[in-house]
């Protein structure tokens, strides 16, 4: 084992970190967008660990030997502005804001009303309906993905892309932390809650997860600022 189980989380954390960093060299007008889709998702992922994952899903040790810790905050940052800037890099696109949308679309109320039914969706089939947390939240998850298509008609192949994207960019992490600490994902996951199928080593929990988390932050911030993107409106202009 070249680093314990208790440090190990930190470093998958920072490993997120690359290539969060590099979309955020490469893409400067999506800093903004990564930052704060960042920052949602950092207090998300530590509010759901606390409150639901570590309950039934997974229960990593944290270099403080707190049940959440800066592992948590890391993570979610990393994987929130990955998710973002994917949705718009993997098609080469750049966005503006639309001036002819309504002006109530571009309100924070808008923003953390979607926040707040995720977290309340994942409640209610968590605490009410007896569900997994994995179950719970990947199903709240799912009701945002369904709205934000239907309300913003987000391209439903485009949404899949950064969502499949987000989950490859996840997969040389896990090996790497898996390689470094071997048994870590053993002693880490609660596998009697999960299905126990794996992909090459890897929970099949966690690459939905982060499936979800592309399809999910990908569209999210353009839904709340009224984006639209210079290769739609060249086609709409062209009709």
């Amino acid at each position: 084992m070249l680093v314990p189980f208790q440090y190990i989380y930190l470093v998958g954390s920072l490993l997120f970190m690359i290539p969060w960093l590099i979309l955020f060299y490469i893409r400067r007008d999506l800093r903004a967008e990564m930052i704060i889709m960042g920052g949602v998702m950092a207090l998300g992922v530590s509010f759901s660990c606390y409150r639901w994952c570590t309950v039934d899903w997974w229960h990593p040790l944290t270099i403080t030997n707190t049940r959440i810790g800066i592992e948590d905050f890391i993570c979610g940052f990393a994987i929130g502005g990955i998710a973002a800037a994917l949705y718009e890099e993997i098609f080469k696109r750049h966005h503006r804001k639309n001036r002819n949308r309504k002006v109530e679309h571009d309100h924070p109320i808008i923003f953390f009303s979607i926040i707040a039914l995720f977290l309340l969706s994942t409640e209610f089939f968590f605490s009410y309906l007896g569900l997994t947390s994995f179950i719970a939240s990947t199903l709240a998850e799912a009701l945002i993905i369904i709205l934000l298509i239907a309300r913003h008609r987000v391209p439903l192949m485009q949404a899949l892309a950064s969502g499949v994207a987000t989950a490859f960019i996840s997969m040389p992490v896990y090996w790497t932390m898996n390689f470094l600490s071997p048994g870590w994902i053993d002693a880490t996951y609660y596998f009697d809650t999960l299905s126990k199928i794996r992909f090459i080593t890897i929970p099949i929990e966690e690459l939905i997860f982060y499936f979800m988390m592309g399809m999910l932050f990908g569209p999210l911030y353009d839904y709340w600022k009224g984006y639209r993107h210079f290769q739609q409106e060249k086609r709409v202009q062209r009709k």
